[in-house]
């Protein structure tokens, strides 16, 4: 449920690299199992027995897990037709980043 609750409480989110360098950014994730993304709609859910999360997307699934993140504001994601590992993060700035580098090194509460 750790997974679910930083996609539902936080956003939109950006996928990949930062969008200035190619990434893609739009994500949000609602109730009910339903996500806007860049390509239009998609589904997600949580895996049984675990606080991973399916994302499918077109032909496309995905896994994201938070397990190791510290934040709330980061998620580990692996397309599944290939293993690509990517990361799935909120883009803000505030003034810690200016001098630490860290988006958020507060730690999450979730």
């Amino acid at each position: 449920a750790r997974t679910l609750s930083r996609l539902r409480g936080h956003g939109p989110w950006a996928l990949g690299d930062a969008p200035i360098s190619g990434g893609r950014t739009g994500y949000a994730f609602y109730r009910g199992g339903m996500a806007a993304t860049p390509d239009g709609a998609a589904k997600y859910r949580q895996l049984p027995d675990s606080a991973d999360v399916e994302l499918s997307i077109g032909g496309d699934t995905f896994l994201l897990r938070t397990e190791g993140i510290v934040g709330c504001y980061q998620v580990h994601v692996a397309r599944q037709r290939d293993k690509h590992a990517m990361k799935m993060w909120v883009p803000m700035r505030h003034v810690s980043m200016e001098y630490t580098g860290w988006r958020d090194s507060g730690g999450c509460k979730l």
